[in-house]
């Protein structure tokens, strides 16, 4: 599966991605802003570890690869929630440093969210943002999610506490658009 934009295409990863993923994803002003299943440094092995899970057209959940001119430049997913939420999705994006500031990251949200609610059984979409990543606020906005609040002190990453922001955007608001 291919999702085109006007810049961009998203794609599932590739084992041939796996110099350009280190290039980006080994990067800790962006692992500052991740989970900690997001490793730093981001060694081979974690780059391989993950085109294993999530490579190929194989994979479950929506994590694409985010390419500029057929180079990898990111990452975008889509990921259905189970259990009493399984009528949500939360998304998750990273964009590697050289690209910051010129919209990649509003395109390809923008893309996976539709995609999301065009091919899952939900009518929501979520995302959490750490204090101190305002683009990735920025981003959300852009693109129509509401601010469901802030849970403070919530995640301890790199030896600090840091506050969460939720935002979430429903169906029926992204189709009016």
């Amino acid at each position: 599966m291919m999702i085109q934009t006007k810049r961009l295409v998203l794609r599932p990863w590739t084992i041939q991605d796996l110099n350009d993923l280190l290039a980006i994803a080994n990067n800790r002003n962006i692992a500052m802003n991740m989970r900690d299943r997001f490793p730093h440094p981001y060694t081979r092995e974690a780059g391989e570890e993950f085109l294993k899970l999530f490579g190929g057209e194989k994979t479950p959940q929506e994590i694409m690869c985010v390419t500029l001119n057929e180079k990898p430049i990111g990452s975008c997913g889509v990921f259905q929630k189970d259990d009493v939420y399984h009528k949500n999705a939360e998304i998750g994006y990273y964009i590697g440093e050289p690209y910051w500031g010129n919209g990649y990251a509003t395109e390809a949200a923008e893309a996976i969210i539709t995609h999301g609610f065009n091919s899952l059984p939900i009518e929501r979409v979520c995302a959490s943002v750490f204090s101190g990543n305002d683009a990735s606020k920025k981003v959300l906005e852009k693109l129509g999610f509401n601010y469901d609040g802030v849970f403070r002190n919530s995640v301890f990453k790199f030896g600090e506490f840091r506050d969460e922001y939720h935002y979430s955007v429903m169906r029926e608001k992204w189709f009016a658009k």
